[in-house]
């Protein structure tokens, strides 16, 4: 009759065990769009235009290769009270710039889309075609002497 016990006692344990302790992965909860933006500062890593930029004879498509520390050393935060905070970083082009700039975010109703609403320039949209927890690729037109461009950007989050 003992080893009958021990048997029930084993297989009640093991059933306890697998049933409780190991929760479903399909129930954890992957973070938002909005929670993958927040916190943190965005640093831009790539800025690349398509088609390529002439300039004279020469095609551009790494326009961060022309920026200078003074652009790429700013940083953005995405709050989530809504605030968006732009911020010159250590070194300023101008130094009548404002070191810091703030405005307002939002996601488009499909999250596909940042849209930015700042005082300097009324209104900017960018596609997010990717975005993780620690990196975002932009992406939106500009258009410079009647051409249209793609302008991607690829930001990491530093801190």
């Amino acid at each position: 009759m003992k080893p009958l016990r021990i048997l029930v006692t084993i297989m009640l344990t093991t059933c306890f065990f697998t049933a409780y302790a190991h929760p479903d992965s399909s129930q954890t909860t992957k973070p938002t769009k909005a929670q993958m933006l927040v916190g943190g500062q965005w640093k831009i890593k790539t800025f690349t235009a398509s088609p390529a930029i002439m300039v004279g004879s020469i095609a551009i498509t790494n326009v961060l290769s022309l920026y200078s520390t003074c652009l790429t050393d700013n940083y953005q935060i995405f709050g989530a009270d809504g605030v968006y905070l732009f911020d010159e970083g250590k070194s300023k082009c101008a130094p009548t710039l404002p070191q810091r700039e703030t405005g307002t975010w939002t996601l488009s109703a499909d999250e596909t889309e940042v849209i930015l609403n700042m005082p300097s320039n009324s209104h900017e949209v960018w596609e997010i075609p990717a975005l993780s927890s620690t990196e975002a690729t932009t992406r939106t037109k500009m258009v410079i002497n009647g051409s249209t461009y793609t302008m991607t950007a690829t930001l990491v989050k530093v801190n």
